[in-house]
């Protein structure tokens, strides 16, 4: 399978598209990447062409923060009362 490289401009593209949300495992926090929005394109985009040419990914980026969510269990009396769920009408009968 062949990549095409990653140019610069759509790196940025990209950043700036982006939330400005950070997670523990970031190095640079988005807020400051998109201070140095201007330098910082030409590198990632070094690093994810070099990256998908080789078909390698540093085991430093091979890590992942999982939470879970917390399930809310619904109501059924504000089910009936309201009508807004399509499966309402089995539980007012």
């Amino acid at each position: 399978m062949t990549w095409r490289e990653v140019p610069a401009n759509e790196v940025r593209q990209t950043l700036m598209a982006a939330s400005v949300k950070s997670c523990s495992l970031d190095l640079l926090l988005s807020f400051l990447l998109r201070y140095c929005i201007d330098v910082i394109p030409p590198f990632l985009a070094a690093m994810v062409n070099v990256s998908l040419q080789d078909g390698n990914l540093p085991a430093a980026q091979k890590a992942a923060v999982v939470t879970s969510l917390l399930k809310v269990s619904l109501d059924l009396q504000d089910l009936r009362t309201t009508g807004r769920c399509p499966t309402c009408v089995a539980f007012q009968s």
